[in-house]
């Protein structure tokens, strides 16, 4: 109890990221709800357009929260800032490309996931290890 008490904030982009991944499963693979949520939007599209793209962002979200473990505490601090910042535009870039590909100069939604949870996961370990080095030069 004692350690998750010291460490629930270390813990807590994990949990999120797991959920994140959950959610994402539950549109791709249960399809009643999947119909039943988005069926006004989407149609038979659901799974493809909402499912599959939140499971590739979800994987590489689990991966950076992995890497956030190792972080210290003023690290995790301000990149919780960057986390909101940057998944509320991942959020618009994926609402706003199409779910096949097709369209001339835009990517088809899945690989658009992807690219944007790699280079989440790159900003992430970037963050991780410029903020270290800049925090025991300090001390």
């Amino acid at each position: 109890m004692i350690f998750f008490r010291n460490n629930v904030w270390r813990l807590l982009p994990l949990g999120a990221a797991i959920l994140l991944w959950a959610i994402g499963y539950m549109f791709r693979f249960y399809e009643p709800l999947a119909t039943g949520v988005c069926d006004s939007f989407y149609g038979e599209y659901c799974m493809s357009a909402v499912g599959t793209p939140l499971l590739a962002l979800s994987q590489w979200v689990i991966a950076s929260a992995v890497v956030m473990l190792f972080a210290r505490f003023e690290t995790l601090k301000r990149w919780s800032i960057f986390v909101l910042v940057y998944l509320i535009l991942t959020t618009i870039a994926l609402a706003f490309s199409p779910v096949s590909s097709g369209g001339i100069g835009f990517q088809e939604r899945l690989t658009v996931a992807h690219l944007f949870g790699i280079l989440f996961l790159i900003v992430t370990a970037s963050w991780v290890v410029i903020h270290t080095i800049i925090l025991r030069r300090r001390k």
